[in-house]
């Protein structure tokens, strides 16, 4: 029974993503980010819970001091306020643009 949970645990372990993956992976270009970006704000504008998928991919790649935002921006989506994250949208494409 031991051996059981132990392969579990492996296994479960073993599904997970690497946080060193991430911490590994490349930031976006400038160019992609505002293309991203602009796709977020579209999907929200219609309320559109699409966005949730592109905002948790952006979090697995490096944002340069834009993670808190962009997590605020995921978690807003997760609570239906897509208003407030309309406005962190806009605010993250008024200092990238």
């Amino acid at each position: 029974m031991r051996g059981l949970l132990d392969d579990s645990v492996a296994q479960l372990f073993e599904s997970l993503p690497a946080e060193e993956a991430r911490k590994a992976s490349k930031p976006l270009p400038a160019a992609d980010w505002l293309e991203q970006l602009r796709d977020i704000l579209a999907l929200l504008e219609d309320s559109n819970l699409a966005a949730i998928d592109l905002v948790d991919g952006l979090l697995d790649r490096p944002l340069s001091g834009q993670e808190d935002s962009v997590r605020e921006v995921a978690a807003c989506v997760q609570r239906l306020q897509f208003e407030q994250a309309i406005v962190i949208v806009r605010e993250l494409l008024a200092e990238a643009g």
